[in-house]
């Protein structure tokens, strides 16, 4: 089996946090933890947040040193123990079943090093359009990030 990271930055946001807690924990695949954090909101959000987390061994609250860390380098918060990592927005849902799915498809294909998934209207409260990514856990393809994405400066935290 694969074992998979998902990490979420949650900032202002805890009206998300019961609903992507309840998705995230409905997800049927056992070989995953949840990588969580709170990006300095102003509200309640990480108050929130660790008493809905807390006694539960799947995840793992992670406090940053500075705003957007774990967002741009969720490397340093997670070790090479897992084989590919998966961001999931703080607003965003997964199917349950997303994970065992990339497992059989990262088994029938041994030499996945990113797997692209769009949706369409994910969020339909603002009919916006989510894509998810699973990055094989690399330091090389890290470092290698910013080709797939030239607008983006991985290691200043810019996007322009």
């Amino acid at each position: 089996m694969i074992k998979f990271a998902i990490y979420t930055s949650f900032y202002n946001s805890t009206k998300y946090i019961d609903r992507l807690y309840k998705n995230i924990m409905s997800i049927d695949y056992t070989d995953f933890t949840w990588f969580v954090t709170d990006d300095y909101s102003s509200d309640e959000t990480k108050s929130k947040l660790l008493e809905k987390i807390k006694d539960n061994s799947k995840i793992i609250y992670v406090e940053q040193s500075h705003k957007m860390e774990m967002y741009w380098t969720p490397n340093k918060f997670i070790s090479s123990d897992y084989d590919y990592v998966l961001l999931v927005d703080s607003d965003d849902l997964v199917d349950s079943n997303i994970l065992s799915v990339y497992n059989n498809l990262i088994n029938k294909h041994d030499n996945i090093s990113i797997i692209t998934s769009d949706f369409i209207k994910i969020n339909e409260s603002d009919n916006s359009l989510h894509s998810y990514s699973y990055i094989l856990n690399q330091e090389r393809l890290y470092d290698k990030l910013s080709r797939y994405h030239p607008q983006i400066d991985y290691l200043n935290n810019l996007s322009y």
